[in-house]
Formats: C-alpha cells, structure tokens, sequence
C-alpha cells in the first residue's frame, strides 16, 4: 500500500497557491532541512500507530 503523504513519498514542492497564482518555491537548504523534519516527524507519527511500519530512508537527508 502506497503512503496518502507525497513528503513521505520524496515528493518536493514546487510552488504554492496564493490568491489563486502559483508562487514557485526555491529549492534550498531551509526547504530541504524541513522537508526532512517533517519527513521524520510524519513517519514517527505513523510508526506509532503502525507498530509493524517498514521505515523508510529519508529522501531529504
């Protein structure tokens, strides 16, 4: 089964909506640092909840 969460699939993000325009986000290690604490916070997350989760490596590191 497939995670419902692109981050924790390695997913990047591209832009964000605003006002209904499309801003593009620049890639950078603030952008990368999160998406790996969020990345690691969200599989804990669901680790407790799954107690039998494979863990994935971190695409972010």
């Amino acid at each position: 089964m497939e995670s419902a969460f692109p981050i924790l699939e390695g997913a990047v993000p591209l832009c964000v909506f605003e006002d209904g325009q499309a801003i593009p986000i620049e890639l950078d290690a603030t952008l990368l640092s999160r998406l790996n604490e969020t990345f690691e916070e969200h599989q804990y997350m669901l680790s407790l909840v799954n107690p039998g989760m494979t863990l994935r490596s971190n695409p972010y590191e």
